[in-house]
Order: structure tokens, then sequence, then C-alpha cells
């Protein structure tokens, strides 16, 4: 497995572990504002696996 393919399954457990806090929050009936954190949260991790499989300089503080 490539380089770029393992940090884009990275990039991609961490947006789903995003997703996965803000339904856990919707059922609980959360902040709105916190669940917009993690939702946003989630597609800037999705994009970032985008990038990482399309170009292998995508560093974690970006």
């Amino acid at each position: 497995m490539s380089n770029n393919v393992g940090q884009s399954k990275e990039w991609l457990e961490f947006a789903r572990k995003d997703l996965a806090t803000a339904e856990l929050l919707i059922a609980n009936e959360g902040f709105p504002e916190i669940i917009a954190f993690h939702c946003q949260q989630a597609i800037e991790k999705a994009f970032k696996a985008y990038l990482a499989y399309h170009r292998p300089t995508v560093s974690k503080n970006s």
C-alpha cells in the first residue's frame, strides 16, 4: 500500500470519528454549535483524505 493510500485512509478514519461524534450528540440532543463543529471537522478531514490521496504532502497541522 502506498503512503498516499495509507495517509488517505487515516484521514478518512479521523473524519468518520468526527461524524460519529456528531451523530451521538444529535441522538442525545447535544449543543448545536458543537455538533456543527464536528460536522465541519469531518468535512475538512475528508477533504484532506482526498488531497492526501492525490498529493503526498498534506500535514496534520494544516
